[in-house]
């Protein structure tokens, strides 16, 4: 299924209007949610969050130690269709590994997507369904 059906079968998260996220998420939120940010405004609060607030604290020592790359995947990635963003993904991989092999220090991948239908989606089946579909693998 297109990537495209997948994000159309989301519903709204009603519980969620009236539990807002911590306060946490919704700073980060605020920069990687704006649809002015640069990418790199993205990227350092991402990375802002993970070396705070992460659960794993490998990913907060990878974050403070600046040994993530971080791929800001927005809405307009995800529109323009399955192809464009298999080969968006690739290209990150590729720069990734670029990265880690020059000796830039990125030894851990991060995709971030940042879509606002996505961040206000109820955790539902439908949710799931979006999150562990895969169209082809990148490779």
């Amino acid at each position: 299924m297109a990537l495209s059906e997948l994000l159309a079968r989301l519903d709204g998260d009603e519980w969620r209007k009236q539990n807002p996220f911590s306060s946490d998420i919704s700073i980060a939120s605020e920069v990687l949610l704006h649809p002015y940010a640069r990418e790199d405004e993205q990227q350092l609060a991402a990375k802002a969050w993970i070396s705070k607030f992460q659960p794993c604290v490998f990913g907060q020592v990878a974050a403070k130690a600046d040994t993530l790359y971080i791929a800001i995947i927005t809405d307009a990635d995800m529109t323009e269709g399955d192809d464009a963003l298999r080969e968006r993904l690739a290209l990150e991989k590729k720069t990734w590994k670029q990265w880690s092999l020059e000796g830039k220090g990125r030894h851990g991948l991060l995709v971030v997507f940042t879509s606002p239908k996505l961040y206000h989606a109820a955790p539902n089946h439908a949710l799931e369904g979006c999150l562990s579909t895969s169209p082809k693998s990148i490779r």
